[in-house]
């Protein structure tokens, strides 16, 4: 336990050295796209999936307005030179619109600075098991790692039943003739 809390210290350290480097340049935005659910919830391959195709989608929306992509430590991490607001807007809107986009996490920073779904006037994210404010439950504890996984497992497979997705990740009628 000591170990997984060490490597997340060290992950974390990294990933924040990198955004400070990236963040650093005149007028650049970062973008950052990691996992939001605990170590252990989802193999890692398909967190690492999840995340990439994020990234691709939010490359597609900043048409091109953004530098390569860096992987730290199992994040993404990308800059950009549009407005961090409307990125952000963007990113939050992605991660609502993905059948899969609850299990993500899409940060955006105006040079070093977070843009918080705060400061678009949207609420905080919300709890796996609950539904109030993720952030709470968290610093609280109020949940085992257990049921939060296992609610996680249930959304993830009520969404996936919902959005009719195909073992390949694609749903029904992309890239073919179905509808």
């Amino acid at each position: 336990m000591k170990w997984a809390y060490d490597h997340e210290l060290k992950r974390r350290d990294c990933v924040s050295r990198k955004i400070r480097d990236m963040g650093r340049q005149p007028g650049a935005g970062v973008l950052v796209v990691g996992r939001r659910v605990p170590h252990g919830a989802l193999p890692s391959p398909i967190i690492d999936s999840f995340c990439l195709r994020v990234v691709r989608a939010m490359r597609c929306r900043l048409d091109g307005e953004y530098g390569a992509v860096h992987r730290v430590c199992g994040t993404y991490i990308l800059q950009f030179s549009p407005g961090p607001l409307e990125t952000k807007r963007m990113a939050v809107r992605l991660e609502q619109d993905l059948w899969y986009g609850f299990l993500v996490d899409v940060d955006v920073y105006d040079g070093v600075i977070p843009v918080t779904r705060h400061s678009l006037g949207l609420p905080p994210r919300s709890c796996y098991v609950c539904g109030l404010p993720s952030k709470e439950c968290v610093v609280k504890s109020r949940y085992s790692r257990p049921r939060t996984i296992v609610k996680i497992w249930i959304s993830l497979i009520g969404r996936a039943i919902l959005h009719r997705v195909r073992p390949n990740g694609k749903m029904r009628g992309e890239n073919s003739s179905e509808s």
